[in-house]
C-alpha cells in the first residue's frame, strides 16, 4: 500500500530565483566521514545519523546512532592513541568517545555555513573545525593560523588536514583548490583543472611536506613528497569518501568507499597480496552487509537513474557530495513532509547549493511494499511531468550532477532527487555556459519497472 505517491519536480534558474516549470507532485545511513588510526591498520566510518563502524584493528567506543540530534553528523577524527574519537555535526556540535576529550564546540553558535569536518592536534588536547565557507575554529591547544572565511570560493571546502607538529593546516575545496596556513606549505592543487568528479578529502604525507587529494570517483592527486601509488575505479556504483594510511606506515594509502570497502594502493607489503613486485596492487577489507537500508537505496536510485539515461544514449551523471548533502539535509528536515519542496529562496540560501546555477528536484514518499528503490524509481519515472528530470541536458559535459537524499522512517520511504548544474563561471561573472534544460523524453524503454524491487527500507 502506498500512503502517498508525491512526485514533484521543481526547476530553478539561480539567476532569477524563480521556478520555471510547474511542480507536479507525486537508519544504515549515509557515510559522511572517515578517520584512520594513527600509523594505519584500521579506520572508522561515521554516518549521518551518528552511527560509527570500525574496521581492521580499530575498536568501537560507542556512537550517536541511537541518540536524537538536531543536525546530522559530518565528520569523525581519531585521537593520537587510536582509542577514542570525536564526531562533529553540521552545526558544530562535538561528541566524544573513548579517550577523546571534549574541548568545546559550536553547537550554540549561529554559523554562516555548515561545518564539514575536523582535524585533531598531535596531543589530542585540541582540534579544529572547518566550515564549508572556509571558516576555521580552534579549540583546546589548537592554534588558529587563518581561514578562508569571507573570501570568495569557487567551490565549497570539503576537508582539512593538519601538519604533524600541529603548527599549520591545509584546507581543500571540492574543485581541488588547496589553501595553506601556518607552517603548512602549498605544494600544488587541482584548482582550475577539469576534474571528472569532485574532490572529497585530503591526507598529508608523514613528513608534512606533501599531501594527497582523492575524488569521489577514486582519482588520486599527489603533491610535494607524497608519492603517487595509483588511483582506483573499483568504487563502481559506490562513492569514495576519503583516504587513510596503510598498516604500520607502509608506503601507500587506502582509498575508502561509502560501503566501507578499503582499496589499498602501494608497493607490495604485509597488507597487500601481489605477485607484481612494486607495481600498484589492490586488496579490500570486508564491507558492511549490503542489500537493504538507506545507503543501499541511495546507491540503487542513482544507478537506476543512469540506467534509464544510458538506455537512451545519454551519458551518466556523477554523484556530487555537496548536492547529496543538500538533498539529505532537506529530506530529514521536519518541514519536508509538510512543504515538499524547498522554495527558491530556501535553495538559494542553503550553503550546500552556492556552487550551482540551476537545478531540478523530484520528491516522492512511498509505503508498504513500495517503500524501496522500486517504488521510488517507478513513481518518479512514471510521472509524465517529472520524467524530464531523467533527461537533464547541457552542452557542457560533466557540469551536471546528481544528489539523492533518502530517509526510512516508520515503514515509509522519503526521497529527494536533485539534478543540478555547476556554475561555469566564477562568482560575480556572467553566468556564461549555464544551460541546464529538462527536455521531455520517451517513457519506453523503462529499464526498471518493478515497484516492489529491493533494496527497501
Amino acid at each position: 500500500m502506498k500512503r502517498r505517491c508525491l512526485v514533484a519536480l521543481t526547476v530553478l534558474a539561480m539567476a532569477g530565483l524563480t521556478p520555471s516549470i510547474p511542480r507536479a507532485t507525486a537508519r544504515e545511513d549515509k557515510v559522511v566521514g572517515l578517520a584512520g588510526l594513527p600509523g594505519g591498520g584500521g579506520y572508522r566510518l561515521a554516518y549521518a545519523n551518528g552511527a560509527v563502524r570500525s574496521f581492521g584493528v580499530a575498536r568501537d567506543h560507542g556512537s550517536m546512532g541511537d541518540v536524537a540530534t538536531s543536525r546530522p553528523m559530518v565528520g569523525i577524527a581519531s585521537t593520537a592513541s587510536g582509542d577514542g574519537y570525536w564526531l562533529v555535526a553540521s552545526d558544530g556540535g562535538v561528541f566524544t568517545f573513548g579517550d577523546a576529550g571534549f574541548l568545546g564546540s559550536l553547537g550554540a553558535v549561529r554559523l554562516n555555513s555548515p561545518v564539514v569536518g575536523m582535524a585533531p592536534t598531535p596531543s589530542s588536547r585540541g582540534y579544529w573545525l572547518v566550515a564549508a565557507d572556509g571558516g576555521v575554529f580552534a579549540f583546546g591547544d589548537a592554534r588558529f593560523f587563518g581561514s578562508m572565511g569571507g573570501a570568495p570560493l569557487r567551490r565549497s571546502i570539503v576537508g582539512m588536514s593538519s601538519r604533524p607538529g600541529g603548527d599549520g593546516y591545509w584546507l581543500v575545496a571540492a574543485d581541488g583548490g588547496v589553501f595553506a596556513f601556518g607552517a603548512a606549505q602549498f605544494r600544488g592543487s587541482m584548482g582550475g583543472a577539469a576534474l571528472a568528479a569532485p574532490v572529497i578529502g585530503v591526507l598529508r604525507s608523514d613528513s608534512g611536506d606533501g599531501y594527497w587529494m582523492v575524488g569521489t570517483d577514486g582519482g588520486v592527486f599527489s603533491f610535494g613528497d607524497a608519492p603517487f601509488h595509483g588511483s582506483t575505479s573499483a568504487a563502481g556504483r559506490s562513492m569514495v569518501i576519503g583516504m587513510t594510511e596503510r598498516a604500520a606506515r607502509a608506503p601507500g594509502y587506502v582509498i575508502v568507499t561509502d560501503t566501507g570497502e578499503g582499496i589499498v594502493r602501494g608497493p607490495q607489503g604485509p597488507d597487500v597480496t601481489s605477485t607484481t613486485g612494486t607495481s600498484p596492487t589492490t586488496t579490500t577489507t570486508s564491507p558492511p552487509p549490503a542489500g537493504q537500508g538507506e545507503a543501499a537505496i541511495r546507491d540503487a536510485l542513482v544507478a537506476w537513474y543512469n540506467d534509464e539515461r544510458r538506455a537512451r544514449g545519454m551519458p551518466s551523471l556523477m554523484r556530487d557530495p555537496e548536492l547529496e548533502s543538500k538533498a539529505d539535509e532537506w529530506v530529514r528536515d521536519p518541514r519536508f513532509r509538510a512543504e515538499g519542496h524547498q522554495s527558491a529562496e530556501q535553495w538559494a540560501a542553503n550553503p550546500y547549493t552556492q556552487g550551482f546555477f540551476a537545478y531540478g528536484e523530484g520528491i516522492t514518499t512511498q509505503a508498504g511494499s513500495a517503500a524501496g528503490t522500486g517504488g521510488a524509481h517507478t513513481s518518479l519515472f512514471g510521472s509524465s511531468s517529472h520524467r524530464s528530470l531523467f533527461f537533464a541536458a547541457t552542452a557542457h559535459e560533466g557540469s551536471v550532477v546528481i544528489g539523492v537524499g533518502v530517509l526510512c522512517r516508520d515503514g515509509e520511504l522519503d526521497v529527494v532527487l536533485d539534478v543540478a548544474q555547476r556554475r561555469q563561471s566564477r562568482e560575480g561573472e556572467p553566468n556564461q555556459g549555464n544551460d541546464l534544460s529538462f527536455p521531455s523524453g520517451p517513457a519506453e524503454p523503462q529499464v526498471h519497472d518493478d515497484p516492489a524491487a529491493a533494496p527497501r527500507c
